[in-house]
């Protein structure tokens, strides 16, 4: 990795990262992918149904990718009249 690349300096699996490092069993949720839509869904499932025996799994680092390069830009279509119903929805979840 470059070492500009947040977390490149971390071991492949520090363990501080970990609740706890040794895996269980079994869960009841498995998520492949820790970014924006994997810890959401996690999020969700824990706060809506009240399943928390879930595992995700992630290559890198919990939102490293997407979520962490992306979500901090203003987009240009954001000024677009097309666009304003999506953004007056989301305003009101």
């Amino acid at each position: 990795m470059s070492p500009t690349t947040p977390g490149a300096d971390l071991p492949d699996h520090p363990d501080f990262l970990w609740r706890n490092p040794e895996p269980k069993r079994s869960y009841d949720v498995v998520i492949v992918g820790g970014g924006g839509h994997g810890l959401a869904t996690a999020h969700y499932l824990a706060k809506n149904h009240g399943i928390t025996n879930v595992a995700v799994l992630e290559k890198g680092w919990l939102a490293g990718g997407n979520m962490a390069r992306n979500t901090t830009i203003i987009r240009s279509n954001y000024l677009w009249d097309e666009s304003a119903g999506i953004y007056e929805h989301a305003l009101k979840l």
